[in-house]
């Protein structure tokens, strides 16, 4: 018989399982990194005020009004979804290779950094862990990209990161995979147009990045200057 984890034990086993992320940041200078030319775009829609923060698509038409991205190669596809509205980030990320369910072994990371007269400002990361409900934030330091320096911290804004597995009402695949969804409060960043974005997926023991990032390090977050640029076509960002 499963017995049931008691649920302040299960938070401290997910915090754990951060810490390799935590301790293994960047640790490749800036000198050293080549710089990603990749962008990823974000569209201002209203519907996001209807997220379910269920980890899946709850409904057909829940993250229609979103700009679509496939990222990864095709043997790992992921359908990236993003959008923004009322000063908040969502973002849904549909990993279709992930079809076994490691509960909280299994996670997904959002990272951004405003960009402010051409200088990346604080780094945030913004992780969920499937089958878990509330997610965690990692902040970095101006030196963050040289060094690493990324810790755990608790924020006042209301912030969402659930990590969950697809349902029949999944737009892309009926088999079950992991999905995971976010709200990401903006105001946690100097206000911009132009961001730096990357995003990571573990599936269990497998790590996939965007952009792409080899380091012996398993963990590792590259510096800043090696994400991929983020910004909305319309400069809505933070309207």
């Amino acid at each position: 018989m499963l017995k049931k984890i008691n649920p302040v034990l299960l938070s401290f086993l997910v915090v754990f399982s951060l810490l390799p992320i935590v301790i293994a940041e960047s640790v490749e200078s800036e000198s050293s990194a080549n710089t990603y030319s990749e962008v990823l775009y974000t569209s201002l829609s209203s519907s996001m005020e209807n997220v379910i923060f269920d980890g899946q698509w709850s409904n057909k038409m829940e993250w229609k009004e979103s700009t679509l991205q496939e990222l990864f190669d095709p043997e790992y596809p992921m359908i990236l979804r993003i959008a923004h509205y009322d000063g908040y980030l969502y973002v849904h990320m549909n990993n279709l290779f992930d079809l076994t369910n490691h509960r909280s072994a299994d996670r997904s990371i959002v990272c951004l950094s405003s960009v402010v007269n051409d200088e990346h400002q604080t780094p945030m990361c913004f992780v969920a862990s499937r089958g878990i409900t509330t997610g965690h934030v990692l902040i970095g330091n101006s030196i963050s990209a040289l060094n690493g320096g990324y810790k755990i911290i608790h924020i006042s804004e209301h912030f969402e990161a659930i990590g969950g597995t697809s349902s029949e009402t999944d737009r892309y695949m009926l088999t079950p995979h992991a999905a995971y969804e976010f709200k990401i409060p903006l105001s946690l960043f100097d206000e911009s147009q132009n961001y730096k974005i990357f995003l990571r997926t573990i599936d269990n023991q497998n790590v996939y990045s965007y952009p792409e990032y080899d380091s012996e390090l398993k963990y590792a977050i590259p510096p800043v200057s090696m994400w991929a640029d983020f910004s909305s076509k319309d400069k809505s960002l933070h309207q």
